[in-house]
């Protein structure tokens, strides 16, 4: 009889840090123990100063610290853990891969655009309705906060795939930029 595994998978990505544990069995397939998310702005460091800032990065690895003893009480075995935009869009990124690795023991790896994006519809396309509902052609927009994506099922399958660098964190900075705010409409 095989054995039950229980893992985590880490996200740091622009606005927060996403610790997600699974329970994966022979018998019940994959199960959701628990979810855990701690803001921090990184992605506003980025898109401003074009790196991660040291007190930032020491934010950052307390968050991380502050999630071992969930992982313990929940005896997770292994972890994947990933960086999105704000990491790989930022200057500095090595020397805030080492600084995690090093304070936390976390070794985090950085995901492309490609392999960001399969992620996210390796997700959406396992939902049994998918295959239904893409028959007839379907948009999956994914706005996050590094990057809008935009892919395009047509017949049933996979037609056409674009990333904008235009995410929901630059369009929240440019607002406050322009000085814009709900007051200032008029109805």
């Amino acid at each position: 009889m095989r054995k039950t595994h229980v893992f985590a998978a880490l996200t740091i990505g622009s606005y927060e840090v996403t610790l997600t544990i699974y329970e994966v069995s022979p018998q019940s397939g994959m199960r959701l123990l628990n979810k855990v998310k701690q803001k921090i702005e990184l992605g506003k460091d980025t898109l401003r100063i074009g790196r991660i800032s040291n007190e930032k990065v020491k934010q950052l690895c307390k968050k991380l610290l502050k999630l071992k003893p969930v992982m313990e009480e929940f005896g997770v075995e292994n972890i994947l853990a990933y960086g999105a935009t704000a990491l790989r869009e930022a200057e500095n990124r090595l020397f805030v891969l080492e600084q995690i690795k090093t304070v936390t023991g976390f070794d985090v790896k950085i995901l492309n655009n490609a392999q960001q994006s399969f992620l996210v519809y390796k997700g959406v396309v396992s939902n049994p309705a998918f295959d239904e509902i893409a028959k007839d052609g379907v948009a999956i927009l994914d706005a996050s906060p590094g990057k809008l994506r935009v892919t395009i099922y047509h017949d049933g399958t996979l037609a056409l795939t674009q990333n904008i660098s235009l995410g929901s964190m630059q369009l929240r900075e440019w607002v406050k930029e322009t000085g814009y705010s709900q007051e200032d409409q008029t109805f």
